[in-house]
């Protein structure tokens, strides 16, 4: 590239005479610059319209179907008792309901501990307890080894087993409640610990027992043991706490009472269920004779045989299930949970000796299930939410006298439904009208850099904004989309062999001569309250959906179909377009791209241009500097 100098020797302005010299060149360029911008500016116009009219399509496309129209709403006469909704399914008409029970949460507060404990109090400085002992080894050498004591958290249908020890804190304890599926907190104001279920419901209960004779004291001592506590345990120790052979086992866990009883179960079914018919009654009574010598024991505890215990437990069992428990019917895991409920320490440990009488007492509310009753059939939840066939009721309290639920159609949120559908196709009508109709800025283009030095900031906004207002002025694409969306909500359709359209129900136009500029193609709702050209008319779509909600309905299915089928039309994919869009966006980039390269090849060709006007000038300036140098040592020759 030549050096680009002004003329030093012959004085001339080199910079503009050779920008004159390719301004042929340079307004070329500049054009398709221009162009390109104007494109980007259309494109974006576009983007954001075709957003829009997506967002209109996806709407119109739920309204096809049914369940877009299941509105119906439901009353309770004692709204301080329950609140109700409803859905699709509900039933049309008054139900009878009751409440019997809220949903509540297992709520532990601990019994009132010394004024003297704070978050840091250790368990050990509680009362009389001791988390160490004294052991002597072989050699006679006596040492101190510490001990830990075990709690269970059962919460979620998980148990969780946490350890306490000498250095264990309350906050330390609380600490590992949260962490175990539970919501516990010390309140050291009214020195208690708290200690609740983090859901509603009897299954969503928690239970916090001990899991040898240390957590036993550590629980009693932070006051987390009710004032019965004990006392099913203390029955049932004995039934659940021998090995096989009918010893003690100090360390049997609750896993040997259900093994107990998933034996007793089996037995009572084996020996209750034939095993025979027909003749052959010598081989039968062989088979009943070793079933009732094998199971027999088992069944009834024989006095002296080694399973006699059982008989002890079978006694215990039934009086926690219930006179008339029938064995053979029962399910096992159903009887384990149900006695092992009853339980309130862990079975196998041997508590014995552990003295928790004169201990602060906690108490203890246990969580419940809701429990209604609609129509006089009953129904229960974890939680104060009932649903039953698409009625959901909301408890609040419970009613010591029976109160109603009305379910109706609701014609409000169903009129709201229309309106906001015809809100919503408005406001796109609308805009598109105004695009296409928009003023013609045919005058003007998009500045280059040079132009925008000469104006200011608002003068350049204000152009601009011009010619983007203009952009889709007349385009094809938008009257197309226009047009296809007016005769499709022109159409009738038929009900019940009623031909119907938006007119049947007080929904039209205002047409061209009383509309708003560009706002012909708009509906409005007669007797609409907030639209002010025809809130003096008679209500009809009101009126329509409190007599025959489903003939409306029907029409507003077959309107919303037949306006989303159009709609898909327009949005297909084709070779100038993508799905989903209504104009030729794969057009307009291959455009763009194109002048991007025009762009670039007269750009060069400016350059190129000027390189070669620089470079002869370069020679001139040159050769008029020899020049003058040579005229002025001939003067200064001659004496000049």
């Amino acid at each position: 590239m030549p050096i680009r100098i002004s003329g030093l020797a012959s004085g001339l302005d080199t910079e503009s005479i050779v920008g004159a010299l390719v301004s042929a060149y340079s307004y070329k360029k500049d054009k398709y610059v221009k162009s390109q911008t104007k494109l980007s500016w259309k494109q974006d116009a576009w983007k954001s319209l075709n957003s829009k009219v997506y967002s209109l399509y996806t709407s119109v496309g739920t309204m096809r179907y049914d369940s877009n129209y299941s509105i119906k709403k439901a009353v309770a006469s004692d709204s301080t008792k329950a609140t109700c909704t409803a859905t699709g399914s509900a039933v049309i008409g008054t139900q009878t309901l009751s409440i019997s029970q809220l949903a509540t949460t297992g709520y532990l507060t601990g019994g009132k501990l010394s004024s003297s404990v704070t978050a840091s109090s250790t368990i050990a400085s509680l009362g009389d307890i001791e988390f160490t002992e004294e052991v002597t080894d072989e050699d006679g050498k006596t040492t101190t080894k510490d001990l830990t004591g075990k709690i269970n958290v059962t919460a979620n249908g998980k148990t969780t087993a946490i350890e306490v020890g000498k250095s264990t804190t309350i906050s330390d304890f609380v600490s590992k409640l949260n962490g175990a599926g539970v919501q516990a907190s010390f309140d050291e104001s009214n020195h208690r610990l708290f200690v609740s279920s983090k859901e509603t419901g009897a299954e969503n209960d928690f239970t916090l027992t001990p899991g040898d004779s240390l957590g036993l004291k550590s629980l009693s001592l932070m006051g987390l043991l009710t004032s019965d506590y004990g006392s099913d345990a203390e029955t049932v120790k004995p039934y659940a706490k021998f090995d096989e052979n009918g010893n003690y086992d100090s360390e049997a866990t609750a896993t040997d009472l259900k093994t107990r009883i998933f034996t007793i179960h089996n037995a009572y079914v084996e020996l209750q269920t034939p095993k025979y018919t027909g003749d052959d009654l010598t081989e039968a009574q062989q088979l009943h004779n070793e079933l009732y010598d094998k199971y027999y024991p088992i069944v009834n505890g024989v006095e002296g045989s080694e399973d006699s215990y059982e008989g002890a437990l079978i006694s215990y069992v039934e009086s926690v299930m219930g006179s008339g428990f029938d064995w053979i019917q029962a399910d096992a895991e159903s009887v384990y949970e149900a006695v092992y409920s009853k339980i309130d320490i862990t079975l196998g440990t041997d508590t014995s000796g552990v003295d928790i009488s004169n201990d602060p007492k906690a108490t203890k509310i246990a969580g419940a299930d809701a429990s209604i009753e609609l129509n006089g059939e009953t129904y229960t939840s974890s939680t104060n939410s009932i649903t039953v066939n698409g009625l959901t009721v909301e408890c609040l309290a419970t009613t010591p006298n029976s109160i109603t639920v009305t379910t109706s159609n609701d014609t409000d949120a169903l009129y709201d439904k229309v309106k906001d559908f015809l809100s919503s196709y408005n406001s796109l009508m609308n805009e598109m009208q105004k695009l296409y109709n928009a003023d013609s800025a045919k005058d003007y283009e998009p500045l280059t850099d040079d132009e925008k030095a000469e104006m200011s900031e608002t003068e350049i906004e204000k152009w601009e904004q011009k010619i983007k207002d203009s952009l889709l002025r007349r385009d094809s694409s938008l009257s197309s989309i226009i047009s296809t969306m007016t005769l499709s909500m022109m159409k009738q359709y038929e009900v019940n062999g009623e031909t119907v359209a938006w007119s049947t129900f007080g929904v039209h136009t205002l047409g061209t001569l009383n509309a708003e500029k560009n706002e012909g193609y708009a509906y409005h709702i007669d007797g609409d309250t907030e639209d002010s050209y025809t809130s003096g008319n008679e209500e009809k779509l009101r009126a329509a959906l409190a007599e025959d909600p489903d003939k409306v309905i029907a029409f507003l299915k077959q309107v919303t179909s037949g306006l989303y089928s159009a709609m898909d039309e327009k949005m297909k994919s084709t070779s100038v377009k993508s799905v989903y869009t209504v104009y030729n966006d794969k057009e307009m980039a291959s455009e763009y791209s194109n002048y991007s390269d025009l762009i670039k090849q007269w750009t060069e060709r400016v350059t190129d241009m000027e390189d070669a006007y620089y470079k002869k000038f370069a020679a001139m300036e040159k050769a008029l500097a020899t020049l003058q140098s040579n005229s002025s040592s001939l003067s200064s020759l001659l004496g000049g």
